[in-house]
């Protein structure tokens, strides 16, 4: 039998709360627990604007990661206004050389 490789896989992308008015923790799934990987996670206003970049190494023995939590603000240090955001994660395994990117909407009501 032969097993093709996928590749790093993410999924189930998601923040809870969503809507959320203080904070929101932002969680994601991957298929390679043990395996040290730069994450990235990147927030963008609905017209493309970067409001938000977070950087995380990972290399726990879970599949599922929720490291990152978003307090509604801008890499200034500005209060974001209500509206809807993209929320792009992006993970690289420099063991593997793979690479790949996720994304997700969520809503913050101030």
């Amino acid at each position: 039998m032969v097993v093709k490789n996928e590749g790093l896989v993410l999924q189930n992308l998601m923040n809870y709360p969503n809507p959320f008015r203080e904070f929101t923790r932002i969680h994601f799934e991957h298929n390679r627990p043990g395996v040290e990987m730069d994450v990235n996670l990147n927030i963008y206003d609905m017209n493309g604007k970067l409001v938000k970049s977070m950087h995380n190494k990972i290399s726990e023995s879970s599949y599922a990661n929720s490291d990152f939590i978003w307090f509604g603000d801008s890499d200034t240090g500005a209060s974001i206004v209500s509206g809807i955001y993209l929320c792009k994660v992006s993970v690289s395994s420099a063991e593997s050389d793979e690479e790949n990117v996720i994304s997700s909407q969520m809503v913050i009501i101030k």
